[in-house]
């Protein structure tokens, strides 16, 4: 198994430092939220992505070239969507990086709203797995990375963790 650090490095990343100012994990989350804007990103397209069940959902890419150094695949937390502040700011980062970013929507969510029959929950796994074998087939041979928060880092970890998704190896 492949450590955080040794994936930064791998990359090329530096390390996150976090500010003296803003040591503490509430400071930061607090401050994010009361001081940042989202940042205006370009160059972005949306995909659909039809589920196993007939379901669609949106996918928003988000790069800066056609060349990109690994794939990362987001998902929004409750009441979210990818227009959320903390996916806009993790795109931009990352696009800044060279990434190819995959903002994901759960089902009935911003423009994918009505083309799913079911609604989104904690249970819906296989639509991440969906989203990532997507990625995965759009950038064969890059690293994946899948980040979620809230409600969408709970169905990113249930997808990775068991739900018979194999990541690839990232070197």
């Amino acid at each position: 198994m492949i450590r955080g650090q040794e994936i930064l490095k791998r990359l090329g990343l530096p390390q996150f430092q976090a500010s003296t100012l803003l040591s503490g994990s509430w400071t930061q989350t607090i401050a994010a939220q009361l001081y940042l804007q989202q940042p205006a990103l370009e160059n972005r397209q949306t995909h659909w992505i039809e589920l196993e069940d007939g379901d669609q959902i949106a996918v928003l890419e988000y790069r800066k070239s056609e060349e990109a150094r690994a794939v990362a695949v987001l998902v929004h937390g409750l009441n979210g969507s990818f227009e959320s502040d903390c996916i806009q700011r993790m795109s931009k980062l990352l696009i800044d990086e060279g990434f190819c970013v995959y903002a994901m929507n759960m089902r009935n969510i911003g423009p994918g709203k009505g083309l799913s029959k079911g609604i989104y929950h904690g249970g819906r796994g296989q639509d991440v797995i969906q989203t990532l074998n997507w990625a995965k087939e759009n950038w064969p041979g890059l690293p994946l990375f899948g980040i979620g928060y809230s409600l969408g880092g709970n169905l990113m970890l249930s997808a990775c963790a068991g739900q018979n998704y194999t990541p690839s190896p990232f070197y």
